[in-house]
């Protein structure tokens, strides 16, 4: 049984998903005007698409899914599914924004720790919700063009979602979170050169060796009661343009949180 305590790590994210596609920021305007719970954008979206100068980066696949949650009360929450061997791994409040506006085709929100909102161009057509901005970026040759980026969201129901993916896990949060920090290390009392890194639906660190037969990286993992199953399952993109992973191998742990969230103690055999 080995022993870790968790030092913190503050970690900004401004991503608003962190899993898959996000929303861009466009330059600020000036428009201090606008409301909360814009005209036909309060529910639920998932990501569908992102594109980037016309080429497109991302689409809908069998491995994470990220929905973008709009209240009518102006409050924003972004939820992150991940497949992690056989089952989905749930994740809510996975990016940094907290609240919006809307002020015509503007739509603007504020982030955790920032004072000023940042705004991007929407629109709503039908069940599908797009962002769009655009920037200025330099030619080789020294001339300037215009670059545009476009994310493409479907209206769904998060609970139907939830519903059709099956066994669906939510992660102990005092693994990577705390009151004072948004990403934890944990460092081991018996050598000070091991740590774990949890962090999204992924874990890393060489204190992990032990337990996992892996070859560096990260593994993925999801926690049932005090069990934390780790899944060693790398992924790439085939040929045919379509994700792919495979598992290598999964490994069980028994673990648990003891000091008042400091400490973890970690067993491979359950002798807790």
């Amino acid at each position: 049984m080995r022993f870790f305590d968790r030092q913190g790590r503050v970690l900004l994210l401004t991503a608003v998903l962190a899993v898959v596609g996000m929303l861009g920021c466009s330059p600020k305007d000036d428009d201090e005007g606008g409301s909360s719970g814009g005209d036909g954008i309060v529910g639920d979206w998932m990501a569908y698409s992102q594109s980037e100068g016309g080429e497109t980066h991302y689409r809908e696949d069998n491995y994470s899914k990220g929905i973008v949650s709009f209240r009518a009360s102006g409050e924003v929450e972004l939820i992150a599914f991940r497949k992690i061997g056989n089952v989905w791994v749930e994740e809510r409040d996975v990016g940094d924004a907290r609240t919006y506006r809307v002020s015509g085709s503007m739509i603007y929100f504020k982030y955790l720790g920032e004072k000023e909102d940042e705004g991007t161009q929407y629109r709503v057509s039908g069940n599908y919700f797009t962002v769009k901005s655009c920037y200025e970026d330099e030619k080789d040759d020294g001339s300037v063009y215009t670059r545009c980026y476009e994310a493409t969201y479907k209206r769904v129901n998060i609970a139907e979602v939830r519903r059709s993916l099956g066994t669906v896990y939510t992660n102990d949060p005092k693994l990577s979170t705390s009151a004072e920090y948004r990403d934890l290390i944990w460092y081991s009392q018996d050598n000070e050169n091991e740590s774990i890194d949890f962090r999204s639906t992924l874990v890393d660190g060489n204190g992990l060796h032990r337990y996992a037969d892996y070859d560096g990286g990260s593994l993925g993992y999801y926690t049932n009661g005090n069990k934390l199953v780790l899944v060693n399952e790398p992924c790439s993109w085939e040929d045919n343009d379509e994700y792919h992973c495979t598992v290598l191998g999964t490994f069980e742990l028994t673990y648990k949180i003891t000091g008042s969230g400091r400490n973890m103690q970690l067993s491979i055999n359950g002798d807790i």
